[in-house]
């Protein structure tokens, strides 16, 4: 009985740790749904050829080239919902994409338009080869650089290529995912790189108009920090520590 009696105690002990580490990783800095008027911009976002489409529920780039000259468009949140909230965090958002050709991407640590990091599902033109790469932009030219890229196989549903893309920044650590769509879809593919150039900032949605691409859902997290090794002993000890005061309780 008193076996089972430290057992259980031991085992509430883990969880009551494993909760407390994770406490508020999931709690959602920002969110939007990008529900508004159609054509218009949703509230704190740049403008940037992007709009909600004509059901009210998508933030949509019409396919084309945009008046500005450009194909390469980014919308970036302005608003106040990071201020002050870790470096650390997670951007999400499912996503439709009309044809191999064009891009989807995510921005994190968002200072100005040439000072970001880009994680995107780039098509290879035809078929079903897709890449997932990772981008830094900083300042331009020789400080500019592709940090990872991975060559996969996605697969059309219904006509088009969708799902949801995940891009955490982490202590250093950048790790892009893509998922199948909706909020518990499987992983499908996951790279990560590291770069320290970059120490925050905002997030945003970064596309190519060669197809209609659209977006919904946009979510940011914080993400848990990553333990210095010494941290990582600390917890560790101070783990086994209640474990042996638990044991020492059980047995008296």
């Amino acid at each position: 009985m008193k076996t089972m009696k430290k057992l259980a105690l031991l085992t509430t002990l883990a969880a009551s740790l494993a909760l407390a580490a994770n406490a508020n990783a999931a709690d959602p800095l920002f969110s939007t749904d990008f529900t508004g008027t159609p054509g218009s911009i949703p509230t704190d976002f740049t403008a940037s050829n992007f709009a909600i489409n004509d059901n009210g529920n998508l933030y949509r780039l019409a396919p084309g080239l945009p008046s500005n000259g450009s194909q390469n468009q980014l919308s970036v949140y302005t608003g106040a919902a990071l201020s002050g909230s870790s470096a650390n965090y997670t951007v999400s958002s499912t996503f439709n994409l009309g044809g191999n050709g064009g891009y989807v991407g995510l921005a994190a640590y968002h200072t100005d338009a040439s000072h970001y990091y880009l994680g995107r599902l780039n098509g290879s033109g035809s078929g079903t080869g897709f890449s997932l790469e990772i981008y830094k932009f900083n300042g331009g030219g020789a400080n500019n650089a592709q940090l990872k890229l991975e060559n996969f196989t996605f697969e059309q549903t219904g006509g088009i290529f969708t799902g949801r893309l995940e891009f955490t920044v982490n202590e250093g650590t950048l790790t892009l995912s893509l998922y199948e769509s909706g909020t518990e879809g499987a992983l499908l593919k996951s790279i990560s790189a590291t770069d320290t150039a970059l120490s925050g900032g905002s997030v945003g949605v970064r596309a190519t108009a060669a197809y209609a691409v659209s977006y919904d859902n946009l979510v940011v997290t914080s993400a848990t920090p990553i333990p210095e090794p010494a941290t990582a002993a600390v917890l560790t000890g101070a783990a086994l520590l209640a474990a042996v005061v638990v044991f020492r309780r059980t047995r008296a």
